[in-house]
């Protein structure tokens, strides 16, 4: 007698239940794999700017302890509209054109990893560092705050809470300075220029002049503002804790 051996596959129902199965371990696992990735990025992202910051003391040591000028330090200006430099990446390892460009070769540093923007650049400099500050309305009654020219004029807050650079926000980014206006009052305090929020839960990168960097994640929701592609005009940000920290890391005098 014959025997039949019949060859059974799977019902439609069973298909469906591991195809369901595998979609929740697949809705389980990418908060953890986005994360992940969140995190390298950022570790990128301050391995970048601890470079341009040994680059930044390299530049002063080489001349006689002054820091670079600021915008001069990076060429190129970033925008919405044309004429931009948004994908120019060869000035800014240009040493005609930027001061840096003989201790960074390459203009990769100068990219957050998290910036999809497309563009070349995604930092700036503190325009205390060889810039032109707005000084002008600071109320501090303790603190003069001051424009660098040395770094050894860099004493206070100190060097491991002086910040440097950070990652500034799309909207905002143009050429390679960054400006706060230090000494606001708390009721009138405002970004002139506004930082990025491009690291999980709304933080931005930030180097400081003793060579390290953090990530910095934001308090306020006036900070992390999404991208709208249009230049930023500034904003009344009253109150603020940002813009509270951002200040307690700008270099300044005992008065």
């Amino acid at each position: 007698m014959k025997h039949s051996h019949l060859k059974r596959g799977f019902t439609l129902i069973e298909l469906l239940v591991v195809i369901a199965i595998i979609a929740i371990l697949a809705s389980m696992l990418m908060p953890a794999l986005s994360k992940a990735k969140g995190k390298a990025q950022a570790i990128k992202c301050m391995n970048n700017t601890r470079q341009i910051t040994l680059a930044w003391f390299m530049y002063a040591d080489d001349n006689e302890d002054k820091v670079a000028s600021n915008p001069g330090w990076i060429a190129g200006v970033m925008g919405w509209k044309a004429p931009n430099d948004n994908t120019n990446a060869t000035l800014m390892v240009d040493s005609k054109w930027s001061l840096m460009a003989p201790y960074l070769p390459s203009a990769d540093v100068f990219k957050c990893p998290s910036d999809k923007t497309g563009r070349v650049r995604s930092l700036a400099m503190n325009a205390a560092f060889g810039g032109n500050p707005d000084l002008s309305k600071q109320a501090d009654p303790q603190r003069k705050y001051i424009a660098v020219k040395k770094l050894a004029q860099a004493s206070q807050p100190g060097p491991s809470e002086t910040w440097v650079t950070l990652d500034e926000h799309p909207d905002s980014i143009n050429d390679g300075t960054f400006h706060v206006i230090p000494g606001l009052p708390p009721h009138l305090a405002e970004w002139r220029d506004l930082p990025a929020s491009y690291h999980q839960g709304g933080a931005a990168n930030f180097s400081y002049a003793d060579g390290h960097s953090s990530i910095k994640a934001w308090r306020d929701q006036d900070t992390m503002k999404p991208i709208e592609k249009e230049d930023f005009t500034g904003l009344r940000v009253r109150g603020s804790h940002d813009y509270l920290w951002i200040n307690e890391g700008m270099p300044h005098q005992r008065r």
